[in-house]
């Protein structure tokens, strides 16, 4: 993210716990807040102190997570045929490669987890206390496990650092914010100064018609915001909110249904455009503008906040139903490669699979 404010103390205790021996490192904090942007940032100020770095976030297991090879993907890894002529399960392929991974990779490999956002995982204790890899988490929940390894709390920032957030999030070509504005303090109680929610209102500021940060306040209170829980509920909560109010076509909700059927690391543009009907992919740049969907211009993929996942699907419901010409255009790509699959356990995959084929 280019527009990357403050966070200095959070990223030199990262730094410092590495330094001191560390190798799994938490971040957490309510979702939102930064914590795998700050993850992504260290990464990239400290890249020549790493020969490999891979940023990979949590689907279902650990295992179907290091088992993507789009995530994980080590040079003469395959998944090998069983005595039973059958394919390796995630768990024993991704077991194959963690015992690659203990032997082969040391401090100057990186593996950041972004999204860890369970209690425990049967795999965890061997991805963990094995070889000696760089772990950096991302996570909203106190986890078991991360007792014994430093967490490193991500709350809050300063508000001006967060004006800067938000001022450089508004579309320049439609207003310009007084910085001095006291209403930002309003604006920021409003929103329990979540980072992304600031994110999200700066870029509807053109469609909510709002000039200043009194007629903001004034249009989110109308739509029935009120100051944020500061937990993960109470994020979730204002989140959902806002996407309520947005204004979205028939287009622009199906298109968001057909991305969180993507895994959740993303999808490259050019394949969900292939696999769009030809009326809802122009959606595209107005979604990306009004911080709804994410695109890397230097990977080239699509995706969404893990919080927008998880209202996309608890609010829109999609389904074979409503994303039906969607679906069986990506699954025609390839047989054994159908990218909605990724996040799923091996028994929904196969039964996905013959469905498809036999439609």
């Amino acid at each position: 993210n280019p527009c990357f404010y403050g966070r200095k103390d959070i990223l030199d205790a990262i730094g410092s716990a590495y330094a001191e021996g560390k190798r799994v490192i938490y971040l957490r904090g309510m979702g939102g807040i930064g914590k795998s942007e700050i993850a992504i940032q260290y990464a990239k100020k400290n890249q020549e102190s790493y020969k490999t770095i891979v940023f990979a976030r949590y689907g279902k297991s650990l295992a179907s997570t290091l088992a993507d090879d789009d995530l994980f993907n080590i040079d003469g890894f395959n998944r090998k045929i069983t005595a039973n002529g059958e394919l390796q399960t995630d768990e024993e392929y991704a077991a194959d490669k963690l015992k690659y991974l203990s032997t082969h990779c040391g401090k100057e490999t990186l593996i950041i987890l972004d999204n860890y956002d369970v209690e425990t995982d049967p795999l965890f204790s061997a991805f963990a206390e094995r070889g000696q890899y760089r772990v950096l988490i991302t996570t909203r929940y106190d986890q078991r496990e991360s007792r014994g390894y430093p967490v490193i709390p991500v709350g809050e920032i300063d508000d001006e650092e967060l004006k800067e957030i938000f001022i450089a999030n508004v579309n320049p070509a439609y207003t310009s914010f007084d910085r001095d504005d006291p209403a930002f303090e309003e604006l920021f109680t409003l929103t329990a100064r979540h980072t992304l929610a600031l994110e999200f209102i700066a870029q509807m500021a053109e469609e909510l018609g709002c000039l200043t940060i009194g007629e903001v306040v004034d249009e989110l209170k109308w739509q029935g915001l009120s100051a944020a829980l500061k937990n993960v509920d109470g994020a979730y909560d204002m989140m959902a909110r806002l996407v309520r109010n947005m204004t979205l076509s028939g287009e622009e909700r199906t298109f968001l249904m057909c991305l969180q059927l993507m895994p959740p690391a993303g999808i490259e543009r050019s394949f969900f455009k292939r696999w769009c009907p030809a009326e809802v992919f122009p959606c595209f740049n107005r979604l990306v503008r009004r911080s709804a969907v994410r695109f890397d211009p230097r990977t080239g993929v699509l995706s969404m906040h893990p919080i927008m996942r998880e209202i996309i699907e608890n609010e829109f419901h999609p389904s074979y139903e409503n994303c039906s010409a969607f679906i069986r255009k990506c699954t025609l790509v390839d047989e054994d490669y159908i990218p909605m699959m990724h996040a799923m356990y091996d028994d929904e995959r196969n039964i996905y699979i013959n469905v498809f084929r036999k439609s």
